[in-house]
C-alpha cells in the first residue's frame, strides 16, 4: 500500500469474506492496525499490510478533510 494510512477512513481487508464490508481505521501501532466494524463498532487488530484503501469519492474526500485538520492542528501547536 503506497498511500498513507489515515485514522478515521474506511478500508477493506485482503482476506475479508464479505467484499462489501468496510472497516474504520482507529489506530496504527507499528505494523498493526486497529479497526472497528461500522455497524457494531467491534474492535480488532490486523496487519497494516492487509489493508486496502477504499477509493470512493466519499472516502477520498474524508481522507483529505482529516489530513487538512491534522495539518492545521500541527500549525497551531508549533
Amino acid at each position: 500500500m503506497n498511500a498513507p494510512l489515515v485514522c478515521g477512513c474506511n478500508y477493506h481487508l485482503k482476506w475479508q469474506s464479505h467484499k462489501a464490508m468496510r472497516f474504520v481505521l482507529k489506530q496504527i501501532d507499528g505494523s498493526r492496525a486497529l479497526l472497528a466494524t461500522r455497524t457494531t463498532n467491534k474492535l480488532f487488530w490486523v496487519n497494516t499490510s492487509d489493508l486496502i484503501e477504499i477509493t470512493t469519492p466519499y472516502n477520498l474526500r474524508k481522507k483529505k478533510e482529516i489530513l487538512k485538520k491534522q495539518k492545521d492542528n500541527d500549525k497551531i501547536n508549533n
